[in-house]
């Protein structure tokens, strides 16, 4: 990410506990995307996808 602030870090890091539905990230790996060009590469704008952030703040909620 591109001078991420500290909830943003906390974010990302807390979203890695949990595969990404999007972009099937397993556990400990960052989201990305596909480029035109088909170049795999790391979200730079948002610390995880959406769903990610949401499945992993319910696990914490549940744990």
């Amino acid at each position: 990410m591109r001078n991420p602030s500290l909830d943003q870090m906390q974010e990302r890091t807390q979203s890695l506990a949990v595969p990404c539905p999007d972009c099937s990230q397993p556990v400990n790996v960052a989201c990305g995307y596909r480029d035109r060009a088909g170049t795999w590469r790391q979200l730079e704008a948002f610390p995880a996808h959406i769903n990610r952030i949401k499945a992993a703040r319910a696990k914490r909620e549940n744990a």
